[in-house]
């Protein structure tokens, strides 16, 4: 069914208003209130219901034509030797990794 999110399948599946939020757009509020609008076409297709849910692997989501892209995590990793802290200060003046 149509808007309703599939059970047992694990891909990024969000709901409309959660990914144009997430894009940093706008709030959830926001959101909602441009899909209520109008403004919002997922696959082409103007879609008015803020829980609409959208797989970002498949769907193509655009507000204003303007089309939107799922952001992707970066980690990084950092090396902190033992005995030092992870601050810009210490008032003791002992060793840190933010030198």
């Amino acid at each position: 069914m149509p808007g309703r999110k599939p059970v047992g399948e694990h891909r990024p599946i969000k709901t409309l208003e959660r990914v144009l939020s997430k894009a940093g757009l706008g709030s959830r509020t926001e959101a909602r209130s441009w899909i209520g609008a109008g403004r919002v076409r997922v696959n082409g297709k103007l879609v008015q219901t803020p829980d609409h849910w959208v797989d970002l692997e498949r769907d193509r989501v655009s507000l204003d034509g303007k089309l939107i892209r799922g952001s992707r995590k970066v980690y990084l990793l950092l090396y902190k030797p033992k005995g030092y802290l992870t601050t810009y200060k210490d008032p003791e003046g002992g060793p840190r990794s933010t030198t």
